[in-house]
């Protein structure tokens, strides 16, 4: 594709007990401009330490700021003619919280940015960064969001209510417009990083300025919540114009027991979602539907879990994530396998707090020096019921840190 296209703000120690701790919430109304405003005035000091923290990470990896902005061109151009109201918020959130269009629009596109300039990945590497996993018949899903300390005391929990009656409920970064997430239609995402890095280093071309528009993950994540079915969601990301740097896992349910993997990346337009074919479907004779390329594959579709590493059959031959991600995903399989299709909230929680061996589930902050981290872990865990709507966040660190719950 080308170019063209009420809170409680306090601040709290990192040690601060669990039963003290809440997660800063808002809720957004009115308009685009409105909401970015509102975003921005109340979160303005996160956004602050938020774009300090990303500014200094994609100078360590390599960019300049002529380089960032050059690429966020692009993103914004193509951002403003295909979501005309998304572009009207981030300018919102940069009047609002005082900050430049463009560095909004760079912490929306952490991840293509980071991506872009991302190192190989050592096939024993320990780190790891995120685990998925849904259960079909009781609707719920969940992961734990894997990433730099520093966020454990930045990320907040934001509502969108807008007029015509749709409402979400995100988790995200501050500045960002979405994450992961839920919405009163029964529709769910969460995000996984993937890796495979000689692609998205493509992006930019050797002159670091030739970059590729695209809808970045952070607004692709928005659309879906947006989105009133699953159906529309999957409809919508793959009408938009997609960059090599994505190289993410939308995991995208409902609260009808159906999902999609949709893996970005490896080729500006690979966006077929992984799908599950109907139980009574599965057979030897129908391998190559729904994305699934093998038997052994096909049967765990039914098993809906995901790490960092590409699923899908274009990549059969092709070693992709690393040690900790296939490591990760065998133990998600096993233990989602035992809690069955109909796995609780509690259930899901006890998985994603495992610490069996040595590359567990949940993970404790460790250097990560692929990613230039200091302090690489999970900053939270989040379990959606996407029958009843509930949405429930550990207010950081599982390790430290209880769920509290918040409704849509």
């Amino acid at each position: 594709m080308g170019s063209e296209c009420s809170t409680s703000q306090w601040r709290w120690s990192s040690a601060a007990p669990w039963w003290t701790r809440r997660t800063p919430t808002l809720t957004l109304e009115g308009s685009p401009d409105e909401r970015g405003k509102t975003h921005g005035k109340v979160f303005r000091d996160r956004i602050h330490s938020s774009w300090e923290f990303y500014h200094a990470l994609f100078r360590k990896v390599g960019w300049k700021d002529d380089e960032i902005k050059a690429a966020v061109r692009a993103i914004a151009l193509c951002v403003k003619q295909k979501f005309p109201d998304y572009h009207g918020e981030i300018r919102g959130i940069a009047s609002g919280s005082g900050m430049e269009e463009w560095q909004i629009y760079a912490l929306n596109s952490r991840t293509e940015i980071l991506n872009g300039r991302r190192k190989s990945v050592a096939d024993d590497a320990t780190d790891g960064e995120c685990s998925s996993a849904y259960g079909p018949d009781s609707a719920v899903l969940g992961q734990n969001w894997d990433w730099e300390k520093t966020l454990e005391d930045l990320f907040v929990v934001m509502r969108i209510h807008y007029p015509d009656g749709r409402r979400v409920a995100t988790v995200t970064e501050p500045g960002m417009l979405a994450k992961i997430g839920l919405n009163n239609d029964g529709v769910g995402v969460l995000l996984n990083l993937l890796y495979f890095s000689p692609v998205s280093r493509n992006w930019g071309g050797e002159s670091r300025t030739q970059f590729t528009g695209c809808i970045p993950v952070h607004i692709l994540l928005r659309c879906i919540l947006d989105s009133r079915s699953l159906d529309e969601a999957v409809r919508i990301v793959q009408g938009c114009p997609m960059c090599v740097a994505s190289m993410s896992n939308l995991f995208v349910a409902d609260d009808k027991g159906r999902y999609a993997m949709i893996e970005l990346g490896g080729g500006e337009d690979k966006v077929d979602p992984i799908m599950p074919p109907p139980r009574t479907a599965i057979n030897k004779n129908n391998d190559k539907d729904n994305g699934w390329c093998d038997w052994e594959r096909k049967k765990d579709a039914l098993l809906p879990v995901h790490t960092n590493h590409f699923l899908r059959c274009d990549f059969q031959d092709t070693k992709t994530g690393n040690a900790s991600s296939h490591a990760r995903q065998r133990r998600l399989l096993t233990l989602v396998r035992d809690a069955g299709p109909n796995m609780s909230a509690d259930d899901l929680k006890k998985i994603l707090g495992d610490t069996e061996g040595d590359l567990p589930l949940l993970r404790h902050y460790i250097p990560n020096p692929e990613l230039g981290f200091e302090n690489a872990g999970t900053c939270c865990a989040v379990v959606m019921e996407l029958k009843t709507r509930k949405l429930h966040v550990t207010a950081g660190s599982p390790l430290s840190y209880a769920y509290q719950t918040y409704s849509v």
